[in-house]
C-alpha cells in the first residue's frame, strides 16, 4: 500500500505540473488539455490522501503526532493569512513600478513646481479602451506617475476618461483632439470660458508621458506672464531664429518664455521691442565692419539696464579687440571682467575645452584650489548664487575664456563668480599665437589655478516697482563660451540647466531654478506574446519546478541512506 500511495503522489505532482505549464502557455483555464491534466492530477492527489489517512489510522501515536502537527501548521497558516489580509487592507491603493523608469525619482524642478502650486490644476488622461497592450501600459504608467505627483500638492486633480464615451463632455471643455495612443491635457481648473491649457499627445511605438513634457506644460499653464527674451543681432551674434539655434529656442519656449530677435535703434538710443531679458549670444563669432559696438549702441544698452533690464551674455575667445567697448562697459557698470585669453585645461584633450563638475565627482581635486576665503564653492559651482547653489551636473564648455569679478566694484553693483574651472587650468594670453594655428605654451605669467568662467551681477537702479516703494535691480549673467548651447551640446543636462537656471534668475522666477527632468531615454522594450509567456513561465513555474526537483532529489537521498 505504501508503494501505491507513493505512485499516486508522484502522479498527482506530475499531472498538476503539466496542467500549470499548459495553462501558462495557452492562458485559458478551461482549455481541454488543462482540464484533463488537472483532473487526473486532482484525482491522483485525492487517492494519495485517502491512502495516507488509512495508513496513519492504524497507529494511535501517529494520530497524536498528526493532530499536534496539524494544529501547529494550521496556526501558522492562519497567522500568515491574517498578515496578508492586513497588508492588503492597509496597502490596497498602492502599486509599484519596478522598471528603471518607474524607480526614477521625480526631478527637483518637478517637485518644486508642484509644491509651489496655488491654484487647482486639472489633469485629464484621455485613453480609449482598445485592448492594445502598449496603450494599457501607457495608461497605467501615466496613472502611477500622476499619483506620485499628487503626493507633493493638494491642488493637482487627476481624472481618466474614455474620449469615445464622453465626447459631449470633451466638446463642452473645448477639447477636440485625443490621440488614439493616449493624450494628457493639463488645464487650470477654473470657471473661465477658455482657461489656460496644454495638450500632450502620445506618439511613437512606446507611447508614454515624459516627465519633462509634463513639467513644462504645467509651468506654461500656471504662469500668469510670459517673459520675452530678445536675442540681439547685428554684430555677429548667433540669431535665435536660425536653424543652428533651434534647440535653444525650443527649450526656452517650453519653459514659458517668448523668444525673438532684437536690434539696437541707434537713432532712438534704445533696444527694439519690450524685452524682459536681452541676450547677446556668441560675442566673438565674427570680426570686421559692424562687429564693434558703437558709443551710441553702448548708450542704448546703458538705457536698457538703467530701466531695470536683464542681460544674458555669452562671450567667445576669438576677436576680443572687436568687443572691447562692450567689455569695458560691462566692467564699468557691473564689475564683470572679460579676459582676453583662452582657458587651457589640464584634463581635456581638445584645445580650449573646459569641463566643470561638482565636488562629488573628484572631491580630492578641489582641496588645492586657490580661491579667496569669501568664495563658497561645491566643486566648480558657487554655493551662494541661486543659479548654481544645488547644481550637480557636468558642464562642458567647448572654447572658454575667463570671466571674473573686478577688484574695485562700481557703485551700486555687486557680482559673484558662479563658475570656476578645475584647479589645473591656465589662461593662454597670446591670442596671436593661437590665430596662427600654433600650440599654446604655458608662460611664467600664466599660472595654473581655478579661473572664473561665469559671473552673475546685479546693479541697483532708480526704476520703481509700482507703488511698492522698491526699485528694480538690473541683472547680468556673463559666461565665457557660447558653443556649449549649440544644437548638439545643449542636450547635455548640465549645459541646459545652466542656461535655464540663468534665465529664471534673470526673470526673477526663482521657483524654476532647479535640476530639470532628464530628456527621454531608456525607452521600454516591446515584448512579443511568446517572450511574455517565456518570462512568465520562468519567473513562476520555472522556479517551482526547480524547487520540486530539489525536493525530489533530497527525498531519494534520504530514502537511500536512512
Amino acid at each position: 500500500m505504501k508503494v501505491l500511495r507513493l505512485l499516486f503522489g508522484a502522479l498527482a505532482i506530475v499531472f498538476i505540473a503539466i496542467a500549470l505549464n499548459i495553462l501558462a502557455v495557452r492562458r485559458d483555464l478551461f482549455d481541454a488539455s488543462v482540464m484533463i491534466a488537472g483532473g487526473i492530477g486532482l484525482a491522483a492527489g485525492l487517492l494519495w490522501l485517502v491512502l495516507t489517512l488509512i495508513l496513519m489510522a492504524g497507529s494511535t501515536a501517529r494520530r497524536r503526532n498528526l493532530a499536534g502537527l496539524s494544529s501547529v501548521l494550521g496556526s501558522l497558516i492562519f497567522l500568515a493569512i491574517c498578515i496578508v489580509l492586513y497588508a492588503l487592507a492597509r496597502r490596497w491603493d498602492q502599486s509599484w513600478d519596478l522598471t528603471q523608469e518607474g524607480r526614477q525619482e521625480l526631478a527637483p524642478q518637478t517637485i518644486q513646481v508642484l509644491e509651489n502650486l496655488e491654484d487647482d490644476v486639472l489633469v485629464l488622461g484621455l485613453f480609449t479602451n482598445t485592448g492594445a497592450r502598449e496603450i494599457d501600459v501607457a495608461e497605467e504608467k501615466t496613472r502611477i506617475f500622476l499619483e506620485r505627483c499628487q503626493q507633493y500638492t493638494p491642488y493637482l486633480k487627476v481624472e481618466f476618461i474614455d474620449p469615445q464615451k464622453e465626447l459631449a463632455r470633451l466638446k463642452a471643455m473645448n477639447l477636440t483632439f485625443a490621440d488614439p495612443q493616449g493624450t494628457v491635457v493639463i488645464r487650470k481648473d477654473t470657471k473661465e470660458a477658455n482657461p489656460p491649457q496644454r495638450t500632450i499627445p502620445f506618439t511613437g511605438p512606446q507611447p508614454r508621458l515624459e516627465e519633462r513634457e509634463f513639467t513644462n506644460a504645467l509651468i506654461n499653464v500656471v504662469q500668469d506672464t510670459k517673459p520675452t527674451i530678445g536675442f540681439l543681432i547685428g554684430h555677429g551674434e548667433k540669431d535665435i531664429t536660425k536653424p543652428e539655434s533651434a534647440n535653444m529656442k525650443q527649450f526656452l519656449e517650453s519653459e514659458g518664455y517668448a523668444v525673438a530677435s532684437a536690434v539696437i535703434d541707434v537713432s532712438q538710443g534704445t533696444v527694439s521691442g519690450d524685452h524682459a531679458i536681452l541676450a547677446i549670444n556668441g560675442l566673438g563669432a565674427t570680426q570686421g565692419a559692424g562687429a564693434t559696438y558703437s558709443p551710441r549702441e553702448i548708450e542704448a544698452l546703458d538705457n536698457f539696464i538703467n530701466d531695470g533690464g536683464r542681460l544674458f551674455i555669452l562671450v567667445d575667445p576669438q576677436y576680443a579687440s572687436a568687443r572691447r567697448p562692450l567689455f569695458d562697459w560691462l566692467e564699468k557698470r557691473f564689475g564683470v571682467v572679460v579676459g582676453e585669453d583662452l582657458l587651457i585645461s589640464g584634463v581635456n584633450e581638445r584645445l580650449g575645452e573646459v569641463s566643470l563638475v561638482p565636488d562629488s565627482a573628484v572631491p580630492s581635486v578641489f582641496q588645492s584650489a586657490d580661491l579667496p576665503d569669501t568664495m563658497e564653492f561645491h566643486g566648480c559651482f558657487s554655493s551662494e548664487n541661486p543659479i548654481t547653489r544645488n547644481f550637480d551636473k557636468r558642464i562642458d564648455l567647448l572654447a572658454a575664456r575667463s570671466v571674473s569679478v573686478a577688484e574695485d566694484m562700481p557703485d551700486k553693483a555687486t557680482a559673484q563668480r558662479i563658475l570656476n574651472t578645475l584647479p589645473y587650468t591656465w589662461a593662454e594670453k597670446d591670442m596671436a599665437l593661437l590665430a596662427e594655428g600654433k600650440q599654446p605654451v604655458q608662460d611664467q605669467d600664466e599660472p595654473l589655478g581655478s579661473y572664473g568662467v561665469g559671473v552673475a551681477a546685479s546693479m541697483r537702479t532708480d526704476r520703481a516697482i509700482g507703488d511698492t516703494g522698491q526699485t528694480r535691480d538690473a541683472r547680468a549673467v556673463v559666461i565665457g563660451d557660447s558653443d556649449f548651447l549649440s544644437n548638439e551640446t545643449i542636450l547635455n543636462g548640465g549645459n541646459l540647466n545652466l542656461m535655464l537656471n540663468s534665465m529664471a534668475w534673470l526673470s526673477a522666477r526663482e521657483e524654476l531654478i532647479a535640476i530639470r527632468p532628464r530628456l527621454a531615454e531608456n525607452l521600454p522594450i516591446n515584448l512579443s506574446d511568446a517572450d511574455e509567456r517565456r518570462i512568465a513561465w520562468i519567473s513562476t513555474l520555472g522556479v517551482l519546478h526547480v524547487v520540486l526537483l530539489a525536493g525530489f532529489v533530497v527525498f531519494l537521498f534520504r530514502r537511500k541512506y536512512q
